[in-house]
């Protein structure tokens, strides 16, 4: 990475994603109930089934609401 400002984004974001507090239960990645549900971490007594059942049924495109963006960023991006 070359641009300090680059780094600095993903730096931060890592923070938020890449943390032991992503295994809090209950963890939502962010404030939003709603968007927050839909990217909570499963549990680690969940079996192998729940994981992958999870993952299937996470949006296929990001919410702006889990980086912290407002929902209309959503528009300016597509």
């Amino acid at each position: 990475m070359t641009e300090s400002a680059d780094q600095r984004v993903l730096m931060a974001l890592l923070e938020d994603f890449l943390s032991e507090k992503v295994l809090e239960p209950n963890y939502a990645y962010c404030d939003d109930e709603k968007v927050g549900s839909l990217y909570k971490f499963p549990q680690g007594e969940d079996d192998y089934n729940v994981h992958i059942e999870k993952i299937n049924s996470m949006p296929t495109e990001e919410l702006p609401q889990i980086f912290g963006f407002h929902p209309n960023a959503d528009i300016s991006k597509n």
